[in-house]
């Protein structure tokens, strides 16, 4: 019977033995998960920050668009005023002439 509560205590020690191994292993395994999930994240960051920064870059170009389509129409409506100012020139001398 002593031997065989001394094999059953081996037993039990091996047992309790692989246990913590494998609380071990499965501490090292999440570990090595939250890490994977870190650098994902991380790259997902870095991505995103990307796709921002580029996006500043169109907003400031666009920016600049805008700023010289508003100076060519100011040109433009500068342009029709004189225009006008001719033609209104124009009229009054041809009515001038007439009468």
């Amino acid at each position: 019977m002593q031997s065989w509560n001394l094999t059953l205590e081996k037993e039990n020690q091996g047992l309790k033995t692989k246990v913590t191994e494998l609380g071990r292993s499965l501490h090292l395994h999440r570990s090595r998960d939250s890490m994977v999930e870190v650098k994902n994240l991380k790259g997902k960051v870095e991505e995103l920050e990307s796709v921002l920064q580029d996006s500043k870059l169109l907003i400031e170009q666009l920016g600049v668009r805008e700023d010289h389509l508003k100076g060519e129409l100011h040109q433009s409506k500068g342009q029709v005023r004189e225009r006008d100012h001719v033609i209104g020139e124009a009229v009054a001398q041809i009515r001038e002439d007439e009468s």
